[in-house]
């Protein structure tokens, strides 16, 4: 016998809600950024799209002098302008609006469709004027028409000179550095390994000590592909992110711990780690997580450091 249908005795929300108000928010333009640019450089009126930058042709000629009570002859200077100055080009964002005045008429409560629809095409636009001033590649301001070219010969800005720590540009044929010849005078013939240790020890000797600590590594793998290969067996380990080329930072989980007491076990054993979702809250999502733990490698981690750490996954993953 089938069972009776159940009376329904009071009104359902699905129902309900019919009759109800929702809060609606005017349009929202995912695109929008704060737009700092346009805050902080200067604005100039601009007639018919063009602006021509004049230029004194010889700034070092313009010479003045600070009169010492005497009757000094002063400088006489003639402040000469480029007669080819750089003349800028600027380009005009528009769209076109369709907007019906049935639907304006209709549909404008409690937002208004037509000042709405302004608000986002002027937010649009003044996206794409930051975007021009930043990116044209005539007037922007990281346009290739910006980059300055230098000189043959010429050091760069940022760039240190032969001979510098840190290198530069190298040294003219026949040139070299003291420090260097000091060091091939003290190994004649030693190979290049023998001159750059002596080079490493008579310029920069916390260097020498990373270049031999790092000497210690395994030489047929990098410190994250060793750490790698001794967590991955450890039961319960789940390695996130195992791409062949990957840098030298390991994220991983344990199962039955949070990321924190792993990072807690790990810094009570002097072996400092992050634990927490990394500022990357959407790729962990995307493996199902909200945090892991995640050691970074340098050269300067040995392979005796890595198998402390990886000791101590151990025995929480045994406990």
């Amino acid at each position: 016998m089938a069972d009776a249908p159940e009376t329904q005795l009071a009104l359902s929300d699905a129902a309900a809600r019919q009759l109800t108000s929702a809060k609606k928010t005017a349009p929202q333009l995912a695109t929008i950024t704060p737009r700092w640019l346009t805050h902080l450089l200067q604005w100039v009126p601009v007639e018919a799209c063009s602006y021509r930058l004049n230029k004194v042709k010889d700034p070092e000629a313009v010479k003045v002098a600070c009169a010492q009570r005497d009757e000094a002859e002063l400088p006489v200077i003639l402040a000469d302008q480029d007669a080819q100055p750089r003349e800028y080009f600027l380009n005009v964002v528009g769209t076109v609006l369709d907007m019906p005045t049935r639907v304006s008429d209709l549909y404008s409560s409690p937002h208004d469709q037509i000042k709405e629809q302004l608000r986002v095409v002027i937010e649009t636009i003044q996206e794409k004027q930051e975007s021009e001033l930043i990116n044209n590649a005539d007037y922007g301001l990281l346009g290739p028409s910006q980059a300055r070219r230098h000189q043959p010969g010429e050091q760069r800005p940022g760039h240190r000179g032969a001979g510098a720590r840190g290198g530069g540009h190298r040294a003219p044929p026949g040139h070299h550095h003291p420090r260097r010849r000091r060091a091939e005078h003290l190994a004649p013939g030693g190979g290049r390994a023998g001159h750059r240790l002596r080079l490493l020890r008579l310029q920069r000797p916390q260097a020498l000590r990373a270049h031999r600590h790092r000497r210690r590594l395994r030489p047929q793998g990098s410190a994250g592909r060793h750490a790698t290969a001794a967590v991955r067996p450890i039961p319960g380990v789940r390695l996130i992110g195992t791409a062949a080329e990957k840098a030298s930072v390991m994220s991983f989980v344990l199962e039955g711990y949070a990321p924190e007491a792993v990072g807690k076990a790990l810094n009570e054993e002097g072996i400092a780690v992050r634990s927490g979702h990394h500022c990357a809250q959407p790729i962990l999502r995307r493996f199902g997580l909200e945090a892991t733990v995640r050691p970074s490698f340098a050269f300067c981690n040995t392979c005796e450091e890595i198998d402390r750490l990886v000791a101590v996954v151990r025995r929480l993953a045994r406990a």
